[in-house]
């Protein structure tokens, strides 16, 4: 059995075109799981540089990390399948066409060959995305990363806000025991001198 060639993250980051570092991000930001050696340094696969050229179009095409993560599985792998990515990348790169097209014939075989409900459910809402792609195009996923945006900020102000009631606690808290402290003390003088 031939192994798959790997390499070095130093060696990625050179064929995806961005700085070490930044494959390290994206890796935790989106879950992504690169391979280890026995020396536990990172070694990526074809299909990994893949991804994280990918990853660098979809950057370079305006989308926030959180919105991409949203076509990731747990895995880090494509939630979709590669042919409907390419549809919708292609829908992004030129007008979005206002009529909706017709399930091609080969579709509606794929339909028919996807015996359980499940598989069925998922190629209906897989179609329902890339025709939502295309319908909508770059508008859906520039409203999207807003919205992303938008929670993000929002996460930031609560988290700010527990931190601010975080701080006054402890202070108050600080405050009492500084006030507990100091009767204590008056106590021993008075023990003292008693």
């Amino acid at each position: 059995m031939a192994t798959q060639e790997t390499y070095t993250i130093g060696d990625a980051a050179k064929q995806i075109h961005v700085e070490a570092h930044v494959l390290r991000y994206w890796e935790e930001e989106l879950g992504i799981r690169i391979g280890r050696n026995e020396q536990g340094y990172r070694c990526y696969k074809r299909e990994d540089i893949e991804l994280m050229e990918k990853v660098r179009q979809w950057k370079e095409q305006g989308l926030q990390l959180k919105a991409i993560r949203l076509m990731l599985l747990d895995d880090g792998t494509l939630a979709v399948p590669e042919q409907v990515v390419r549809e919708a990348q292609a829908m992004m790169e030129k007008p979005a066409d206002k009529t909706v097209p017709a399930m091609r014939p080969e579709e509606e075989i794929a339909a028919d060959a996807h015996g359980s409900r499940a598989a069925r459910l998922q190629f209906l809402l897989e179609n329902l995305v890339s025709r939502a792609v295309q319908q909508t195009g770059t508008e859906m996923i520039k409203e999207l990363d807003l919205r992303f945006a938008q929670m993000e900020e929002n996460a930031q102000e609560r988290e700010r806000k527990q931190l601010e009631r975080e701080e006054a606690h402890y202070k108050k808290l600080d405050e009492l025991l500084c006030q507990r402290g100091r009767r204590n003390d008056k106590r021993k003088k008075r023990r003292k001198f008693s």
